[in-house]
């Protein structure tokens, strides 16, 4: 049998995982399989069919003010949701 998924589609799908191990690419390529599913989700968290806390995660990260930081007040904070 041969493999559906080629040697350079699958390193495509290995780089910039997200939360999910899924990357951004995967959801551009094949959203044609995917996209129907991901988007009833949507709705259906929408309508309270689903408890957000199944997706929903933050991110707390330190970003330099200066270029070389060394106290605490040298970074500002912003949060990464998902």
């Amino acid at each position: 049998m041969e493999p559906c998924i080629s040697q350079m589609m699958n390193e495509d799908l290995e780089k910039d995982r997200g939360e999910d191990g899924l990357g951004a690419i995967f959801y551009q390529r094949f959203w044609h399989i995917v996209g129907k599913e991901v988007a009833d989700f949507c709705i259906e968290m929408l309508h309270g069919l689903h408890n957000i806390a199944e997706i929903n995660s933050t991110r707390i990260i330190l970003i330099p003010k200066v270029s070389s930081p060394r106290f605490m007040t040298h970074f500002g904070l912003i949060s990464l949701c998902t």
